[in-house]
C-alpha cells in the first residue's frame, strides 16, 4: 500500500527518531507522487481544515486536483470495479462519489507510482487515458434544451438532435485537444484541426463555446484562432478535423476520455429535457461503438433511472454499457478512514505517527483504525449498546456524502467537549446523527422530487405514530384512512401499489429479512435500479434516517432497524 510502504522508506532514511513536522509533509508527497509544490500543505488546508476535517463533502467543491487526488482513496473498491470497465454511463445516486469516480481521471497525474502500477496490473480504465477531457454539463444542457424546440418551437427529430450533440461535442473534443497538445511542436495533424477551428462558422459560435469551453481551453485559443482570417485559404472542413484528430491520437498510441458529469437534477417529465437527456444517450452509444481510441462517459443520476430509460429512443441500443456505483459498509469505513488520516497527520502529528502503519485494505486494519477513536460502545434508544461505526453507517443510505457529513460532525463536537482528536464521544454521536438525520432525508427526498413530488408531506402523513416495523396489511389500513385521501387531492390515480414502490424505491421502506439480538435486520432497495416486487405476505422496516423525521413509533420487538450491509461484523441471525 502506497501510504505504508513510504512510512516504512521514511523510516528506513530517517532512522528511529520521531515523526517532525517536515517528516509529514514529505511523507504525504511521496505518497501522492511526484514531487509537489513548497505550498502544497497550504493548498491542502484550503480543503482539510480544523472545521472540516475530512475535507468537502462533495468533489464538485475540489478545484485543485492535486489536492483531489490526496483526497481520493485509490484503493476503494467500488471504484476499482467500476474503473475496470469501460463502460460509458456511470449510474449513481446523490453523494455516491460519481463525480469523484470520473474526475478520478483527472488525478493520475498526482497518483504515486505505486498506485499507477497496481492500477495498470489490475487492469483499471484509468490508467489507459493519456488525455482527459472534462466537460461542463450545465452549460452544454443549457443550449442544447435551446436547440431541442428550434425558432418555431416545433420538435425536431431525434435524429437532428443527435447531430446537434455530436456537433457541439466533437468541436469541445478538437479543441480540448489542441489546447492541450500545445507543446507537441508542428504537427500536420494538429495544423488540419487548427485549420478547421479557425473557420467563420466558427467565429459565429464564438460566445457559446467560450462558455461551453471553459475559460482556459477559450483563453489559450481565441488570440490564435478566431482572428479573421485569410479567406483566399482552404480551411479545413470538420470531417478533415476529425480524422485527424483520430490519426493523432493513433499516431501517438494515446486514448482519450470525455468526462461528462451528471447534474443532481433533471426535470423528468418535462419534454424538452427528456429529449435532451434521449438524443445525448443515443450519440454517446453510438460514439463510443464507433471509436477506441476516444471515449465518452457520461453520468447519470439512479433516482430517476427509469424514467431516463423511457426518455431514450431505444433503450436497448443507448443502454449497454453502463454500471452503478455501490457501496458497503467496510468501504465508507475505509475512504472515511484514509481522509481522517490524512486530517491528523496535519492537526495531530503524534497521533499520526502512532496509526499511519495500519493496512486499511485489510477489514481488520479498518476496525482497529476506528477503535482507536471511537472506543466507547453507542447505545440506541432501545436501550441496547452496539459499535459505533453500525450506529453512524445505519442512518445512511450507504453513501459516502452521508457518512462523511454524520463523520465530521462527530469530530467537531469531540473536539468541543474534549479538545482533541483521539477520542469520539458516544454523546457527539448520538447529537450528530440528531442534527443531521432531517438534512440527509431532505437531500434523499430532494432527488425524487419531478418523480414524486408529494413524497415527504405523504410519508409523514402515513408514518406519523406509525411503528418502525410493520405488516402489509398495516401499511394497507393506513392508506385506506389517510393516504388515499391525502393523494385525491393532488393525484387521483395514485394508488397503494404506487406508494409501495415510491417507498421502497426512495429507500424509505425496506422488506424485514431476520431478527438478531439487538436488530431487526431489512433489506433496502436504494442500491437497486429497479425496487423488488412485494405482497401482503412481505413485513417492513422503515430506514432509520426516517423513522424520527417522519415521527414513527417504536416498533414491538423493541429492537433498531439495521439496513442490510451497514454493519462492519458479521451478524447471527435468528
Amino acid at each position: 500500500m502506497a501510504l505504508t510502504s513510504a512510512y516504512h522508506k521514511l523510516q528506513f532514511d530517517g532512522g528511529a527518531r520521531p515523526l517532525m513536522a517536515r517528516d509529514i509533509l514529505f511523507f504525504i508527497c511521496r505518497a501522492v507522487g511526484p514531487p509537489m509544490d513548497k505550498n502544497l500543505h497550504a493548498r491542502v488546508l484550503k480543503y482539510v481544515k480544523a472545521e472540516q476535517p475530512l475535507g468537502p463533502a462533495d468533489a464538485h467543491q475540489i478545484d485543485d486536483p492535486e489536492v483531489a487526488a490526496l483526497l481520493f482513496d485509490p484503493h476503494n473498491t467500488s471504484f476499482n470495479t467500476l474503473l475496470k470497465k469501460d463502460i460509458s454511463l456511470v449510474i449513481g445516486r446523490r453523494g455516491s462519489g460519481k463525480t469523484a469516480l470520473l474526475n478520478s481521471y483527472l488525478y493520475k497525474p498526482y497518483f504515486a507510482m505505486a498506485v499507477l502500477n497496481a492500477a495498470q496490473e489490475a487492469r483499471l480504465d484509468v490508467s489507459d487515458y493519456k488525455i482527459v477531457i472534462p466537460i461542463l454539463s450545465h452549460k452544454l444542457f443549457e443550449q442544447m434544451q435551446a436547440y431541442v424546440t428550434g425558432s418555431s418551437a416545433a420538435w425536431r427529430p431525434i435524429e437532428s438532435i443527435i447531430e446537434a450533440w455530436a456537433d457541439l461535442l466533437i468541436d469541445h473534443i478538437l479543441a480540448s485537444l489542441l489546447h492541450s497538445s500545445s507543446d507537441a511542436g508542428t504537427n500536420d495533424q494538429l495544423e488540419i484541426i487548427r485549420s478547421y477551428l479557425s473557420a467563420p462558422e466558427l467565429r459565429k459560435k464564438s460566445e457559446a463555446y467560450r462558455l461551453v469551453w471553459g475559460t482556459d481551453i477559450w483563453g489559450s485559443l481565441k488570440s490564435k484562432l478566431l482572428k479573421k482570417g485569410d479567406n483566399r485559404k482552404k480551411l479545413a472542413s470538420k470531417q478533415e478535423a476529425w480524422q485527424a484528430c483520430i490519426g493523432f491520437l493513433d499516431h501517438n498510441r494515446h486514448r482519450a476520455v470525455v468526462i461528462f458529469d451528471s447534474m443532481d437534477e433533471y426535470e423528468i417529465g418535462n419534454p424538452t429535457v427528456d429529449r435532451t437527456i434521449g438524443g445525448l444517450l443515443r450519440f454517446v452509444s453510438q460514439f463510443n461503438n464507433q471509436h477506441e481510441r476516444i471515449k465518452v462517459k457520461l453520468g447519470l443520476p439512479s433516482e430517476v433511472f427509469p424514467e431516463i430509460q423511457r426518455a431514450s429512443a431505444n433503450p436497448l441500443k443507448d443502454f449497454v454499457s453502463f454500471d452503478q456505483v455501490r457501496w458497503t459498509s467496510v468501504e465508507l469505513a475505509r475512504i472515511s478512514a484514509h481522509r481522517y488520516r490524512l486530517f491528523l497527520s496535519l492537526f495531530d502529528a503524534d497521533c499520526f505517527s502512532e496509526i499511519m502503519g495500519i493496512d486499511l485494505n485489510k477489514r481488520d486494519g479498518i476496525r482497529r483504525f476506528w477503535g482507536r477513536f471511537l472506543s466507547e460502545p453507542q447505545k440506541n434508544r432501545y436501550g441496547h449498546e452496539e459499535n459505533s461505526m453500525t450506529y453512524m453507517l445505519r442512518h445512511t443510505q450507504l453513501l459516502p456524502r452521508q457518512f462523511f457529513r454524520i463523520l465530521q460532525r462527530v469530530v467537531l463536537e469531540s473536539f468541543s467537549t474534549t479538545g482533541g482528536y483521539r477520542l469520539l464521544t458516544g454523546n457527539a454521536v448520538v447529537s450528530s446523527i440528531s442534527d443531521m438525520e432531517p438534512i440527509i432525508a431532505g437531500e434523499i427526498i430532494q432527488g425524487f422530487k419531478y418523480v414524486y413530488p408529494y413524497a415527504e408531506n405523504l410519508s409523514k402523513a402515513m408514518f406519523g405514530s406509525f411503528p418502525t416495523v410493520f405488516s402489509y396489511d398495516q401499511l394497507e389500513d393506513k392508506w385506506r384512512k389517510v393516504g388515499r385521501a391525502f393523494m385525491r387531492k393532488h393525484e387521483a390515480e395514485f394508488e397503494l401499489v404506487h406508494l409501495t414502490e415510491m417507498l421502497l424505491r426512495m429507500g424509505i421502506i425496506g422488506t424485514v429479512e431476520a431478527e438478531t439480538e439487538k436488530y431487526v435486520v431489512a433489506e433496502f432497495a436504494y442500491h437497486k435500479l429497479i425496487p423488488p416486487a412485494v405482497g401482503d405476505r412481505h413485513e417492513f422496516a422503515v430506514h432509520p434516517v426516517f423513522s424520527r423525521y417522519f415521527s414513527c413509533s417504536r416498533n414491538r420487538q423493541g429492537k433498531a432497524i439495521l439496513p442490510h450491509g451497514a454493519s462492519l461484523d458479521i451478524l447471527r441471525t435468528s
